[in-house]
Formats: structure tokens, sequence, C-alpha cells
């Protein structure tokens, strides 16, 4: 009968390759955050996920819809209702809606 092989008492004794594939069990690493504090930090969440869809699949229109969000995020309603609708009296419609229509000289 073969002598059997002990398991590993200590983390770092682990298989070659094992290493790039399982997080070391002894090291403290910082606590990933996926939700953001602040509107600015979202924004730069954003635009990390759309750079992941560009490298791992540039085929999908994902980090162009991403990358459009961002975009429409940070313009005022007055730039966002110009850039999403070309029709000026659906415009207008929204505007009286809303109360943001100027007022005819």
């Amino acid at each position: 009968v073969a002598p059997t092989q002990a398991a590993p008492d200590n983390a770092s004794e682990q298989p070659a390759g094992s290493a790039m594939t399982q997080p070391r069990q002894d090291t403290p690493s910082a606590q990933l955050r996926t939700t953001p504090i602040t509107r600015d930090e979202a924004f730069t969440l954003l635009a990390g996920v759309a750079q992941f869809f560009k490298q791992t699949e540039p085929q999908s229109p994902v980090p162009y819809l991403i990358e459009r969000a961002i975009k429409w995020g940070n313009m005022p309603l007055e730039g966002w209702l110009n850039d999403v609708i070309k029709d000026s009296h659906v415009v207008d419609t929204i505007r009286d809606v809303l109360g943001t229509r100027e007022p005819k000289s």
C-alpha cells in the first residue's frame, strides 16, 4: 500500500497554478464596494462597466448605451430633450406639461 499524502497545513502550499485562480486567504484585501456613495462615483463606476464591455464584448451595444446614459445623466433637462426628441412640437408639449416652456414674446 502506497503512503497517503498529507494535506498541506499552510495556505501558501497550494498546487502550481492555483495562486492565479484563488485569492490567498492569509492576505487581507480591501472590500469591493459596489454601491456608489456620490453621483460622480456612480458615473465613474458606469464608465468602468462600459470599458469592460468594450474590451470583452466589442460587438455588444451595451457599452455605447451606458456611455449614452452617462452623457444624458450629466445634461440639464433642456439639453436632454433636444438630444433625444427631434420633433420640436413634441418638445414644446413636454415643456408645457412640465411648466418649463418659455412664454412667447
